[in-house]
């Protein structure tokens, strides 16, 4: 099973199509030629029915004529020549010419149409009848009696019958439902034979009787027989034979010579059954009564025959004209599955075909193209459900284009402003450095200042130079301060730049994760086809959350620096209160050198304070030498992130740039 769905799987949609479209257009003409077939034997069974019939029929004819010349030969022979001698020889000329038309067609006869009892019984009542004219031959020279000649005749009529009584068993064929009808009208046909031939014998026994002018018993028992069972054998035909056969029968008796006929035969039959001798009747008048009778029966035969050889003509015939309706019907049908599967696989395959014409140029980046022709059925309703997903594909591809533009974009200028915080950090550490140098400086004077204290208290003079000497270096102080204070404050006015900064790579981080969640989001709508640009968009996304992570880390940094710069700006703001008090103390120095030790103790204290603060200072300077080199490395990390951020961004539209989208 599964060999034959991967063998019917591995096969083309022609194929396919040919084969659902051959195979059952095979199996109807099979079926057809079965049925054709089946019809035509039932035409041939049919037309050997018919054939049969018309045998019986010939039989049917040879038998009346060999009836008349029965009794003809018995008047002869009875009246020892005397009479029937013009009537013999009149009525041996239409046995001849029954008998003709009986070899004739036996001759041609296809013995299909009989049983094989029916083909012997046939061969022999030809092989009898060829006997004829050797009897014949007897009746003119007297050589034979009535007696003899009648039973040779009985004989022969006999076998006749015996080949109709086959004949109607051959009618019967349990394979053809009409054929019961045949038969049935067959053996009505045998029966008013049997009838009829009763009758002939009765007019031979008469004539015989008649001629000779006495009855034996034996023929007056034979008499009374054949009267009753002219009687059943009537009755018999009345009952299975059709309603218009009987109909016929009784009109046929009814009519004016064959009623005058009869009575006269009725009346002959009783004197014959009254009288043993004597009867004053001439033969040749009971003859021609009893012939009229006969002719009368004859009538009957005749249209029984004629009617049993047209309907089995018109069943032939209408079998027939039922086979030629189930070819024309057959390959009426078949015309029609053909032309329906030849134009329905036509337009399957001319759509399958532009639906792979438009997937493969969908395969090479164009999306541009579409079914032009949609019909109304699936593969239809597939196409336009084709067209609508190469919109949304060929939509989504172009937001993706023009997102990774903005993306490019953004990446240039979160670049630029890495490169701006990392230089501004450079330039921070350096203002560091500065710093860091000028409360070395402080420190250096500070020990100075504790130096020229302590000589103080040794000599005044030297003191008064000293403070000299400190006054200037209390006025290096205030510019070196100032100095500090001016760097510390560009170290805050820097570091809320970088702040600021920060803040833009953040909002552009933020950007950057919701295009990359936009690409995300349309990369799902695409479906297979934009698997590869979710992967890049959830990089893109990751990437500007490590970045905004950076971010608030430099972020975080740098409010420390903020805090360490405000903490250095008042340090420095002491200093220079120190340093005026220096001021004030050298300025009163000159006048006030009594009170040199207090305000050297005093001095002594300020210059410790002033150390301690120096220190704080350096401490503080250091902080923020280490803040800017992190802001240095945050802004060298974005820097190289905004760099893979722009290669992804030039990637994906080396991606899109693939697709053809106008």
């Amino acid at each position: 099973m599964k060999f034959i769905t991967t063998f019917i799987g591995n096969l083309g949609i022609n194929t396919k199509l040919s084969m659902l479209l051959g195979l059952p257009m095979l199996g109807i003409l099979i079926l057809a030629i079965m049925m054709a077939s089946s019809k035509w034997d039932e035409v041939d069974r049919l037309h050997l029915l018919e054939a049969s019939s018309v045998l019986n029929v010939k039989v049917g004819n040879l038998m009346h004529e060999m009836q008349k010349e029965r009794s003809a030969s018995a008047g002869f022979l009875a009246s020892k020549g005397a009479k029937f001698s013009s009537i013999l020889r009149s009525q041996r000329t239409e046995t001849d010419r029954a008998l003709e038309e009986l070899n004739e067609y036996a001759d041609n006869l296809d013995y299909a149409a009989l049983t094989d009892e029916g083909v012997a019984a046939l061969k022999a009542y030809k092989s009898n009848l060829g006997n004829l004219s050797s009897k014949r031959s007897q009746v003119d020279a007297l050589n034979v009696t009535a007696e003899e000649q009648r039973a040779w005749y009985k004989k022969i009529n006999g076998d006749g019958l015996h080949v109709v009584a086959m004949g109607v068993q051959s009618a019967y064929d349990p394979e053809l439902t009409v054929s019961a009808d045949l038969s049935l009208m067959s053996a009505g046909y045998l029966t008013f034979l049997s009838m009829k031939e009763l009758a002939a014998t009765e007019r031979d026994t008469l004539t015989s009787v008649f001629s000779a002018d006495v009855i034996e018993q034996k023929e007056h028992d034979e008499l009374v027989t054949l009267i009753g069972e002219q009687h059943v054998y009537e009755r018999l035909f009345t009952e299975i034979g059709e309603d218009a056969f009987a109909e016929v029968f009784h009109n046929s008796m009814r009519e004016p010579a064959v009623t005058s006929a009869l009575a006269e035969v009725e009346r002959l039959q009783e004197l014959a059954r009254r009288k043993h001798g004597d009867f004053g009747v001439d033969p040749e008048q009971w003859f021609k009564v009893m012939t009229q009778k006969i002719a009368g029966l004859h009538k009957t035969e005749s249209y029984i025959g004629d009617d049993l050889v047209e309907e089995a003509e018109a069943m032939a015939s209408e079998s027939l004209n039922q086979l030629w309706k189930i070819v024309f019907i057959v390959a009426l049908l078949m015309v029609f599955n053909l032309l329906q599967g030849v134009t329905t696989a036509r337009g399957i395959i001319h759509s399958l075909r532009e639906t792979m014409n438009v997937l493969q140029a969908m395969a090479e980046g164009d999306l541009t193209q579409r079914v032009k022709e949609q019909s109304k059925d699936e593969v239809g309703q597939m196409n336009g459900y084709l067209s609508n997903a190469l919109d949304g594909l060929q939509a989504t591809i172009a937001a993706i284009s023009a997102n990774s533009q903005t993306l490019s974009g953004a990446a240039e200028e979160l670049t630029s402003v890495s490169q701006q915080m990392g230089a501004n950090a450079e330039e921070t550490s350096a203002q560091a450095g500065v710093v860091a140098g000028a409360s070395e400086t402080i420190s250096s004077n500070v020990q100075t200042v504790a130096s020229g204290i302590e000589e103080l208290s040794a000599t005044t003079r030297e003191i008064a130079g000293n403070a000299a000497e400190a006054a200037k270096v209390a006025l290096s102080a205030v510019e070196t301060a100032d100095s500090a204070n001016a760097t510390v404050s560009k170290l805050n006015v820097s570091s809320t730049e970088i702040g600021e900064i920060i803040n833009a790579i953040n909002s552009i981080a933020q950007q950057t994760k919701l295009l990359a969640l936009n690409a995300t989001i349309e990369a799902a709508r695409a479906g297979e086809a934009g698997k590869g640009f979710a992967v890049v968009a959830n990089e893109v996304k990751d990437l500007a959350m490590e970045t905004g992570k950076a971010s608030d880390d430099i972020a975080k940094k740098i409010e420390v620096i903020q805090s360490d710069t405000t903490e250095a700006v008042e340090a420095i703001n002491k200093i220079n209160e120190v340093i005026a008090q220096v001021n004030e103390y050298q300025s009163t120095i000159a006048s006030a050198v009594e009170e040199q030790s207090a305000t050297a103790g005093e001095i002594s204290r300020n210059v410790a304070d002033v150390a301690q603060g120096s220190g704080e200072i350096t401490h503080n300077i250091a902080g923020v030498a280490e803040a800017a080199q992190s802001t240095s490395t945050g802004a060298n990390d974005t820097l190289q992130a905004s760099a893979e951020l722009s290669r992804m961004a030039a990637e994906l539209q080396q991606h899109v740039a693939k697709f053809r989208l106008a």
